[in-house]
């Protein structure tokens, strides 16, 4: 394959990314959730499904705050449940992740949370300062009882 049409190829596959991310509509992203195996009851999954039945089963009155390097608040599956950025949104696919299978919005397409219901709050640390006490007031400024999620990343250097 030539150099120039690797390169048209790419721009193209550039711009298709571009286009479903600006342009996608709720209704063209399908429905995930059954899908979502870790929902489930055991041995696949947790039994999300079992909790929701509950009163409350779905999060209400939960405050979750995760801390960690950043997050896409604006994904259209957290729009509505993000209370809060602290910080910067340095790396926020790893955090929009972790917030979509925490939180995701129970809105019959894309995926669906453990606790669709539940604020979230999400409080950056730059993996340049290890002090996590700035960050632990922060998160019991939000709550007097959070659910503090801290991810940690290992990185090995070559």
């Amino acid at each position: 394959m030539k150099d120039r049409t690797k390169i048209v190829l790419l721009f193209s596959m550039i711009f298709l990314v571009w286009i479903v991310k600006n342009f996608a509509q709720e209704s063209s992203i399908p429905d995930y959730t059954n899908e979502q195996y870790y929902l489930m009851e055991p041995p696949m999954g947790m039994n999300a499904q079992y909790a929701w039945q509950f009163p409350d089963g779905k999060g209400d009155g939960i405050t979750i705050v995760d801390i960690e390097f950043g997050w896409n608040w604006d994904h259209i599956d957290l729009r509505n449940n993000a209370s809060a950025n602290v910080g910067s949104n340095d790396n926020a696919d790893h955090g929009t992740s972790v917030m979509g299978i925490l939180v995701a919005e129970e809105n019959g397409f894309g995926i669906t949370g453990f606790a669709p219901h539940a604020r979230v709050y999400g409080i950056a640390q730059s993996s340049n300062d290890p002090d996590i006490t700035t960050a632990l007031n922060a998160a019991v400024s939000y709550s007097s009882s959070p659910l503090i999620l801290r991810i940690l990343h290992l990185i090995q250097w070559s």
